[in-house]
């Protein structure tokens, strides 16, 4: 499986860190529209509305929770 580098999907707008993952770990992940792949560490989490769902070496999964999580799920273009 290749790994490709990805932009980390976390709330800050500003944030340019690369995170390494596959497609199909990315695809995986985003079938569930309120999973966002973040770099590991808490200051890439917003406790408030995410919850961190998985951790793998070289990324974290967070799921977002009440309305943001509704909002994630409106916005999905898949």
């Amino acid at each position: 499986m290749r790994a490709s580098r990805w932009v980390c999907e976390c709330a800050d707008e500003d944030c340019a860190e690369r995170i390494w993952m596959s497609l199909d770990e990315y695809e995986t992940l985003r079938a569930n529209p309120t999973h966002f792949a973040v770099f590991p560490g808490m200051t890439h989490v917003v406790p408030d509305v995410e919850a961190v769902v998985e951790r793998h070496e070289h990324f974290w999964v967070v799921e977002k929770l009440g309305e943001a999580a509704e909002t994630a799920e409106e916005r999905d273009v898949r």
